[in-house]
């Protein structure tokens, strides 16, 4: 998308040059070096504005039966164009574990909130969307995108609604909606090293479900802030190990836990 939008800005700019400028010499060329930026900044600014206003049409009261539509496309292209303005860039290992009905639970550590957006990035063929925190999904314009896009609302002070989400995302699986995502952290964890315990009814949504658990890791996303505007950023997704669902069927979710740990563990 920012290709785009470099090209469209010198297109433009090459337009104003030929009909608007008084350009009558070399002293001249500074006026179409000006307007270049001034014109990639309207182009970013125009985008910006139909993201927020095209929010309004999403409609957030219905439960998303097909994810692959406008709101989630205009999504990915918006989060693309902002990974490429702050030059972040994305090494992938281990795609080959995907299951190719993309039907799974994917699970992974949690050191930023840049991490559900990379992901799904990373995932977006198989439009994985995520369990979220509910205030992720009530940010201004962002949070209405992130319904349509199939991600579902996690109130973590009420037990009670916990469980509606996990057995929403379970059915979502199930009927073929997406694959979803989960943080068995349950939240971002800061520390330097290791893992945060985790909550273990995460992996509920595998067991109801009846789908493999796709086990990966992220590194370097509290490091896209530190660099930004600075120097680029390579962020790393490892897709560790791809545990069948006869692989977890009779275990206990502490179990899984314990499994899924000890796998995240060895590539921290």
């Amino acid at each position: 998308m920012l290709i785009f939008y470099l090209i469209l800005s010198a297109a433009a700019d090459i337009v104003l040059g030929l009909y608007c400028f008084d350009i009558s010499g070399f002293a001249d060329i500074w006026k179409p070096l000006a307007a270049y930026p001034l014109l990639l900044i309207i182009c970013l600014a125009v985008h910006l504005s139909a993201f927020i206003i095209f929010s309004v049409f999403a409609d957030t009261k219905k439960r998303v039966t097909c994810v692959n539509n406008a709101h989630r496309r205009f999504l990915i292209l918006t989060m693309e164009l902002y990974f490429s303005l702050i030059r972040t860039k994305f090494t992938v290992t281990g795609k080959e574990l995907i299951p190719k009905d993309e039907k799974f639970l994917l699970v992974c550590n949690h050191i930023s909130s840049y991490d559900p957006m990379i992901t799904m990035l990373v995932f977006k063929k198989s439009n994985l969307a995520f369990v979220a925190k509910k205030e992720a999904l009530d940010i201004f314009a962002a949070g209405r995108y992130m319904h349509r896009a199939g991600c579902i609302p996690l109130n973590r002070e009420d037990n009670r609604e916990a469980v509606k989400a996990i057995n929403a995302a379970a059915q979502n699986i199930i009927d073929g909606v997406c694959p979803m995502g989960i943080y068995p952290e349950g939240k971002v964890n800061h520390e330097t090293d290791g893992l945060l315990p985790f909550r273990n009814g995460a992996f509920k949504i595998a067991k109801k479900a009846k789908v493999p658990i796709l086990v990966t890791t992220i590194k370097n996303t509290p490091d896209i802030n530190k660099n930004l505007f600075k120097r680029s950023t390579e962020v790393v997704l490892d897709i560790k190990k791809l545990i069948n669902y006869e692989g977890i069927a009779e275990l206990k979710t502490s179990e899984i836990g314990d499994m899924v740990h000890n796998l995240m563990c060895d590539n921290q």
